[in-house]
């Protein structure tokens, strides 16, 4: 299929397709990053690996996630769930679930834990696109935008 980028991509929508993808080491992220990055990063961030160092790692970063923890949160998300809901309801049809529900939700949530003021959500996102992304932006934009994302929110 064709990104939005311009770029080729491969969609599968089957369980077992799936599985067969997650588990072939020609759909590495590693592999996906490593051919876009150029002078993208020097780092290596978890969402550049692969299993086994990606296991290794996830395996430290899931004890901030326990049960009671994401609990927690419950009350919270389903405040911001309803909020976007009654915004898209006021704006009456037709109404993007993605664009209005799936993208801003969890944007939202992690913003709130890491403290971003929600005037800052906008740019929040835009790093988060760049962070995330092997090939939406050129080495130079994407390394530059990572950068101050690492800088401002990290720290």
């Amino acid at each position: 299929m064709r990104l939005p980028d311009g770029g080729e991509g491969w969609l599968v929508t089957g369980w077992e397709e799936a599985r067969r993808v997650l588990s072939d080491p020609a759909f590495s992220r590693a592999l996906a990053v490593g051919r876009n990055a150029g002078a993208r990063r020097r780092e290596t961030f978890i969402t550049d690996m692969d299993a086994p160092e990606h296991t290794r790692v996830r395996r430290h970063a899931v004890r901030a996630f326990t049960h009671r923890r994401v609990q927690r949160l419950r009350p919270r998300v389903e405040e911001v769930v309803a909020d976007l809901l009654d915004a898209m309801l006021a704006e009456g049809p037709p109404a993007d679930l993605v664009e209005r529900l799936a993208l801003p939700l969890p944007i939202t949530v992690i913003g709130e834990l890491l403290g971003v003021p929600p005037g800052d959500r906008d740019r929040f996102q835009g790093w988060s696109d760049a962070f995330l992304s092997t090939s939406a932006y050129s080495p130079t934009r994407s390394g530059r935008r990572t950068r101050v994302w690492t800088r401002t929110w990290s720290s």
